[in-house]
């Protein structure tokens, strides 16, 4: 299980807020309304 969500790629400040609290960046893209939309994935343990 895992949470995802999507960041525009132009929103570094918000990329790496997602990777300190442990989002991982594992290569998906997808277009969004504005731009490129990196797809970021956070793990839920158990």
């Amino acid at each position: 299980n895992e949470v995802v969500l999507a960041v525009n790629e132009k929103n570094i400040p918000a990329q790496n807020l997602y990777e300190k609290v442990g989002f991982q960046d594992k290569g998906f893209r997808r277009m969004g309304p504005i731009g490129q939309q990196i797809i970021m994935h956070l793990p839920i343990i158990k």
